[in-house]
């Protein structure tokens, strides 16, 4: 457990090895506690894309968004930064 302090008083937190948060307490009250806990692996499908969302490519994104300083430059008159 490492106890952390701060305006709201002493969080402690009881923390496996590979970082899973079993119990979180404050001034010694309980604020978080596991009831249960299961390991194993996890099906492939609990992190999928939800229904409705969209992939969107971040640096396709950035490029779309210099090409479109660049043309709004180019109408402003102001120098391009390349």
């Amino acid at each position: 457990m490492a106890p952390r302090t701060g305006d709201v008083g002493v969080r402690t937190a009881c923390i496996t090895s590979d970082g899973i948060v079993l119990r979180v307490t404050q001034d010694g009250a309980p604020l978080w506690e596991a009831s249960a806990l299961q390991r194993g692996e996890q099906d492939p499908a609990l992190f999928g894309v939800p229904p409705g969302y969209q992939v969107i490519d971040p640096q396709a994104v950035a490029e779309q968004v210099g090409e479109n300083l660049e043309n709004l430059g180019s109408v402003t008159g102001a120098p391009n930064p390349r």
